[in-house]
Formats: structure tokens, sequence, C-alpha cells
């Protein structure tokens, strides 16, 4: 795969997370559900890769000051969120 490829496939997945992180903004925002539940209601859009997951829920995190996991987020550290969100 070409450099630029690879740029635009990274790019992609970086702009899947943040769509990602835009719904939970949604829903918090509409008072509709906050924390691992609406993690869950996220699963159509997760980003099919571990590490993109771990990075919406931080930009979540990071736009909102609500931690996602409610405080579980040592419960979750070694979990492959991939298979966990399925």
């Amino acid at each position: 795969m070409s450099m630029s490829g690879k740029m635009e496939r990274d790019l992609c997945w970086h702009e899947l997370a943040s769509k990602c992180a835009d719904k939970y903004i949604n829903m918090v925002n509409r008072n509709f559900d906050i924390g691992p539940l609406a993690l869950t209601r996220l699963s159509r859009v997760q980003p099919g890769d571990d590490n993109l997951i771990r990075e919406a829920i931080n930009e979540m995190k990071a736009r909102t000051g609500h931690d996602p996991w409610d405080k579980n987020l040592d419960s979750v550290s070694d979990v492959d969120l991939v298979k966990f969100f399925r």
C-alpha cells in the first residue's frame, strides 16, 4: 500500500472515530443516554479497530467532561472492544 493510501485509510478511520464521538455527544446533549449503555447503542458506528474505539471514547470524554465508562475503565483495559461491542 502506498504511503498516501495508508494516510487516506487512517484519515477515514479517524473520521469514523470522530463520527462515533459526535453521536455519543448528541445523545448526551439530548439527555438520551450516557455511560456504558450509550456506548453499546453506538455499536453500528464503532470503528472496527480496538485502538480507534478507545480513541473515540477518549474524544467523548474530552468533549463532554464525562467518562463514558462511568469510572469502569480499569474493567475494560484488557478487553478487545471490537468484540465487546458486537
